[in-house]
């Protein structure tokens, strides 16, 4: 992107051409007096040093104008140094215009011309100075002009006419310049509004992700305890019901009970997964791996819950190497295989195939499906359909969260396909490993 200009950045170029503009008349004006003198050399000393006292005094003033805390000071100011440039210039036309030409009157015509031309160039952004300037110069040269007869009226009038004519000709071609300008500046000003967004945008999320991080760390703290107490339950819970007598009524609450602890112990790890992903705290570790491996270590964990459940689940075999973070692709696919196991009626399969440099891998269910009203909130977190199918299985609503977050921390992408009262099929789609060639 190309680099935005400073802030006033047009005043201050049109400022600098007036300047040297006026340096560049001074040292014209001189030369040409000395070479063909027409005043005394103690007046030319005294012009001179006017000349450069007044362009002093103008820089200091710029100076001081720069730094004025209100646009009303500044007015003053640019007035204040409008008439001093104006009044030197008369006084320059007096001193120098007599009755007849020469070498410093055609050089101080030239001058002026140079001078006009420089002011006109900052007619943009002061368009009454700048057109006050000009008119100013060339009014005090036909004024001493024709009170001198150095030059017949019509002469005047035509010379006149031309600086007219090259003043609306500048105005045209920079009033067609005007409204880029103000685009330019617009476009500026959302530059640096997008720089101090971006930066307060950083402070915030720095600040946020060491809010996540210490809370993650207290979460971890806490977990160890937390999980002996609950394990501690479980342990009083089954030991209570292996003493207690099979008839004994007491055994359904507390076998009741122990049920609750389980799941509350595999909630609380669905809690401090969801805060250490919050937290960013997992960063993958992505390598090439055999995905048959990663299918038959899910096969092994799911057999018996599954023949519990009296449901088909199926392992498609495959020799596809992938390119992921083996830990967080066994985590998403373990959740969405708890999920179709606890949602389907008969069967569930998970398989993979290709397509082109990645590879599809699917998990299908003949689960009641998912309604398409809440299809889109399906991946967020918490989310819990509330069909009857669904209250039935249970859940936590972190399981599809945890595989989206997982699938784009690996920039992998995940996709699902339902029907309702037919089933689901959910997949991930990963980069499939190329092994580089062995040189020969």
């Amino acid at each position: 992107m190309q680099k935005a200009l400073p802030a006033g950045f047009w005043s201050i170029s049109s400022w600098i051409a007036n300047q040297v503009a006026f340096v560049l008349a001074v040292i014209a004006i001189y030369v040409a007096e000395v070479a063909e003198p027409t005043i005394s050399k103690a007046k030319l000393a005294v012009w001179v040093v006017a000349s450069i006292t007044n362009w002093l005094v103008r820089w200091a003033l710029y100076s001081v104008r720069m730094h004025l805390p209100g646009p009303e000071w500044g007015r003053v100011v640019a007035i204040a140094m409008l008439a001093i440039a104006v009044s030197h210039w008369a006084w320059t036309v007096d001193v120098f215009i007599g009755t007849d030409f020469t070498t410093t009157s055609v050089v101080l015509v030239v001058a002026f011309v140079m001078m006009s031309i420089a002011a006109m160039a900052g007619w943009i952004v002061q368009p009454v100075h700048a057109t006050t300037y000009v008119a100013a110069l060339w009014l005090a040269l036909s004024t001493k002009a024709a009170l001198t007869d150095l030059v017949a009226i019509n002469v005047l009038i035509v010379l006149n006419a031309c600086v007219v004519l090259m003043m609306v000709i500048s105005i045209i071609s920079h009033s067609r310049l005007r409204p880029l300008m103000e685009r330019r500046d617009q476009a500026d000003r959302i530059v640096v509004e997008m720089r101090r967004t971006n930066a307060q945008l950083e402070v915030m999320r720095s600040e946020a992700a060491a809010t996540l991080k210490s809370r993650s760390t207290f979460f971890a703290g806490a977990s160890h305890d937390f999980k002996q107490r609950l394990h501690a339950m479980k342990l009083m819970a089954f030991s209570t019901i292996a003493d207690l007598p099979a008839d004994d009524k007491a055994r359904w609450a507390l076998s009741r009970m122990s049920d609750e602890v389980e799941e509350l112990e595999d909630y609380f790890k669905h809690i401090l997964e969801f805060a250490r992903i919050e937290a960013q705290d997992m960063a993958p570790e992505v390598r090439p791996m055999q995905l048959q491996r990663l299918l038959q270590k899910l096969d092994l964990q799911f057999e018996n819950v599954a023949a519990a459940r009296d449901i088909r689940l199926m392992f498609r075999t495959t020799d596809i190497e992938v390119v992921t973070d083996p830990a967080m692709l066994q985590r998403m696919l373990e959740n969405l295989v708890s999920n179709a196991v606890k949602f389907t009626g008969r069967g569930v399969l998970v398989a993979a195939r290709r397509r082109g440099a990645t590879v599809l891998v699917e998990v299908w269910d003949q689960g009641p499906g998912i309604r398409p009203e809440v299809m889109p909130d399906i991946f967020e977190a918490f989310h819990q359909d509330r069909s009857e199918a669904s209250r039935q299985a249970g859940g936590f609503g972190l399981g599809l969260f945890l595989v989206k977050r997982f699938a784009d921390r690996l920039e992998h992408r995940v996709s699902v396909v339902s029907r309702v009262g037919r089933g689901s099929v959910f997949r991930i789609e990963l980069p499939i490993h190329r092994p580089s060639p062995t040189p020969t």
